[in-house]
């Protein structure tokens, strides 16, 4: 990101969970990071981790910067106790944001990590953001679209898309234009010598970190499962025939079956993590371990590990949080819970 000059970025729920590495790479000082919402407490008293906004000037045009991540998805980062980051409701921080920026600068600017149903809403009821760039898992918009008046940027995920905003601000600071230009990564693109030189560099790294992990991995997974287990749909069956066989009716069901095989979608983990049960989670999904066989989006993807059901009889809570680990961005389209919760729940 250096290389190519960016000029910031908001950490979303991956640089969280990669708390040490992420840090480590903020303190080369060569990415400013922009980070509304998340903070420390020091006695009292709310700490930044890092800037909470940004003003850039853009060919003589004041641009100011905030970036937030939804409340859900902190939740399900995983953040490191250690750490001691604390959230700010994403509401209450934008509206800080604006009013902070707004008589400083032409354009505010908000970066996202969130769904895009709850940018989109915040949006909606609250004016003063001239454009929004969207991440964690952004659906592909060829082009930009209006929410309100919000001029909204959307990607797509997983590096596949290029997106460009055009904004043109009169000498008053009034935009009197904008424009778009959104594509897919589809086309050769010639290489540069330098970049592709280092790209084979990490990828022999890579190669070699796997080789010598294999073994630590294999006892560490041993160990894990030795405690913890995920049992698989079959298992659950023998005492909840009747669920099983509704479930069976379901997309879940067959939700391994969609990846292309053609594109590796099946060993790349951002696909494969929602179409999986237990997965990077102890005793879940192994690639290539089918000892339970946890391919598709069995019963214990919603309930957790069968150990643990039959060691105290409970299960974990049905909630919606529980299907938009997956169910956003791109992969929620027209999705509601209390519509699809409907079609799946075995208690009708």
């Amino acid at each position: 990101m250096a290389r190519m000059g960016v000029d910031a970025t908001t950490p979303g729920p991956r640089e969280i969970e990669e708390w040490d590495l992420f840090n480590e790479l903020v303190a080369d000082g060569r990415i400013p990071v922009v980070s509304s919402n998340l903070y420390r407490e020091v006695e009292g008293e709310r700490i930044p981790l890092w800037q909470r906004h940004l003003i850039l000037d853009v060919d003589g045009v004041r641009v100011g910067l905030f970036g937030l991540i939804g409340g859900t998805e902190f939740a399900g980062a995983a953040v490191p106790v250690e750490s001691g980051v604390r959230f700010q409701d994403a509401e209450e921080a934008m509206e800080e944001m604006i009013e902070e920026l707004r008589p400083q600068v032409d354009l505010v600017v908000m970066m996202a990590q969130m769904s895009s149903r709850t940018a989109n809403d915040l949006l909606t009821r609250i004016p003063g953001v001239d454009v929004a760039l969207y991440g964690n898992r952004p659906s592909f918009k060829p082009e930009a679209q209006w929410v309100g008046e919000t001029l909204v940027n959307q990607t797509g995920s997983r590096g596949q898309y290029m997106g460009s905003v055009t904004v043109i601000v009169d000498p008053d600071g009034n935009v009197i234009d904008s424009g778009s230009f959104n594509k897919p990564l589809l086309d050769p693109i010639p290489k540069q010598p330098e970049m592709l030189a280092r790209a084979e560099e990490a990828d022999d790294i890579s190669k070699e970190l796997r080789r010598t992990g294999t073994v630590e991995a294999d006892r560490q997974e041993q160990a894990a499962l030795a405690t913890v287990k995920y049992l698989g749909a079959e298992t659950c069956r023998r005492c909840h025939a009747a669920e099983y066989d509704h479930w069976k009716t379901t997309p879940h069901a067959g939700a391994f079956a969609t990846l292309s095989s053609d594109h590796g979608m099946e060993r790349t983990p951002e696909c494969t993590g929602c179409h999986v049960t237990g997965w990077e989670q102890t005793g879940g999904y192994v690639a290539g371990n089918n000892k339970p066989d946890l391919t598709n989006v069995q019963c214990e993807a919603c309930h957790g590990p069968g150990t643990e059901h039959v060691r105290t009889g409970g299960s974990t809570p049905m909630a919606e949080a529980t299907c938009t680990g997956c169910h956003s961005g791109e992969f929620a389209k027209d999705w509601d819970f209390g519509t699809y919760y409907e079609l799946v729940r075995h208690d009708k």
